[in-house]
């Protein structure tokens, strides 16, 4: 327990001074803030795939929902907790680099002004610190690691949320909008293939609509 939480408490803010520095270096145009919210979200993202990764790992190892135990269950909360504390911080200094510019120290306006913009991120990482962290050590004994890797199976759309924000952050809101189409198209495929494999060639249409450009019914003459 202590190791994994030494490891996390240096891995993830070890991580985004990295990105802040390498950022700096090989994008010297960018301001501080443009510099400190992209690397807050790439340590995210990265954090989002290691907790997907854990729970993928889980899931498959227990065959028994209710009694079968797999390690990663306990010790990636362990790792987690270290992250929650770190990402807290690092909102808060994106909100402080953010408001710098007009000659803003640190203060309890921008205190305020941190907690009014992120209630429901700080919400969130209170409830996963006082709530589901005691229930997922403590509480639920020994029983229910697949419903832990489930949990940690809802991270896995944080890369592509803080992918859109990091593109757009970028300016690069045409590669923004070629990447929600493509999302679209891959919904409609995953749907197409679904209805297939139910045989229920109806369920397409009710699912996601005719086709762009889709045939017309021709009339008998």
């Amino acid at each position: 327990m202590l190791l994994t939480l030494a490891l996390g408490s240096l891995f993830f803010p070890g991580l985004f001074a990295l990105c802040t520095w390498g950022l700096r270096r090989a994008r010297p145009a960018w301001s501080d803030s443009d510099c400190v919210m992209i690397s807050t979200r790439l340590v995210s993202s990265v954090q989002a795939v290691l907790a997907t990764g854990s729970g993928i790992v889980i899931i498959r190892s227990c065959s028994d929902v209710i009694t079968d135990r797999h390690w990663l269950a306990r010790e990636y909360v362990w790792f987690l907790i270290p992250y929650m504390i770190y990402d807290s911080y690092a909102m808060y200094l994106c909100e402080w680099y953010r408001t710098r510019d007009r000659n803003h120290r640190h203060s309890l306006t921008t205190f305020r002004n941190f907690l009014s913009k992120n209630r429901l991120m700080i919400t969130h990482h209170a409830v996963i610190l006082f709530a589901l962290v005691p229930v997922a050590q403590r509480l639920r004994g020994d029983l229910g690691d697949f419903f832990v890797g489930c949990i940690f199976m809802a991270e896995l759309s944080t890369p592509f949320v803080s992918l859109g924000r990091v593109l757009i952050q970028a300016k690069l809101s045409i590669t923004v909008g070629k990447t929600t189409s493509l999302r679209a198209h891959i919904k409609r495929a995953a749907l197409s293939q679904l209805c297939h494999r139910v045989r229920r060639p109806d369920a397409w249409l009710s699912c996601c609509g005719p086709p762009a450009g889709g045939s017309r019914k021709v009339q008998p003459r």
